[in-house]
């Protein structure tokens, strides 16, 4: 498991109510004959902007970032420019917590032609605190658009994600030609145990491209998928904190 690490410059500022985040970096690939160095030929930038409500418990992100890949020889086909703007809000109303992302991408792809892609998440939930052990449901649904060019990777770029933290903790599938309607619970029985379970129903979002892996990599490249159905996924887990 390699360390997904970046070397760049970044500002912040913090006023108020506002925390806004400019950076611009490059990936650092790793060497396992010598000292990791930057990756010139890539470049990730960018500003994130997170203002809170107060008064009404809302959290509002702004965000847009760039990624310019130059890659175009030896074993990294790329050659592409990738625009992303978009926006996050999370709150409370009643006894119900909600929250929604989304993004729109535009750009250039590596053949050339003109990238248009988007993604969303949409997802309310409980938690039920006169319980001891606070158990809370979400429900959620993932959508990432596809393209009708089977394997061509013209969908949804989903950047630099979590492992483990969308879409399943197996990790088989990225944010990319990809839909799942998913139901979170989680409870915690005692003071130093979480308990965690989540369940997804995986399905193509254009039956005409492939399913694409977390590095963006297509399945089964030259062919058409026969059925848009990827499968379930259960995800059980247990953490133990045995100190701070």
């Amino acid at each position: 498991n390699t360390r997904r690490t970046f070397q760049g410059y970044k500002a912040m500022l913090d006023g108020g109510d506002w925390r806004v985040d400019g950076f611009w970096t490059n990936p650092v690939d790793p060497d396992t004959d010598g000292f990791d160095s930057p990756n010139r030929d890539e470049e990730f930038m960018g500003v994130y902007a997170t203002k809170k409500l107060p008064d009404s418990g809302k959290t509002i992100d702004l965000f847009y970032l760039r990624l310019h890949d130059e890659q175009a020889q030896g074993n990294f086909p790329n050659n592409f420019d990738v625009h992303t703007i978009g926006s996050r809000i999370e709150g409370k109303y009643n006894d119900f917590d909600y929250e929604c992302w989304g993004a729109y991408q535009f750009g250039k792809n590596t053949d050339g032609t003109s990238h248009v892609a988007g993604a969303f998440t949409l997802g309310v939930g409980r938690t039920f605190d006169d319980y001891d052990w606070k158990p809370a449901l979400w429900l959620y649904y993932d959508w990432a658009s596809g393209a009708d060019q089977t394997g061509a990777g013209n969908g949804f770029n989903h950047l630099f994600p979590l492992g483990h933290k969308y879409l399943g903790f197996m990790d088989l599938y990225g944010r990319r030609n990809i839909q799942t309607p998913n139901v979170l619970f989680t409870m915690q029985p005692a003071a130093k145990v979480k308990f965690l379970l989540w369940y997804y129903y995986l399905q193509l979002q254009n039956g005409r491209d492939t399913p694409y892996s977390v590095i963006m990599t297509p399945f089964n490249p030259n062919n058409v998928p026969g059925s848009r159905e990827l499968g379930h996924e259960i995800d059980l887990v247990v953490t133990y904190n045995i100190n701070a």
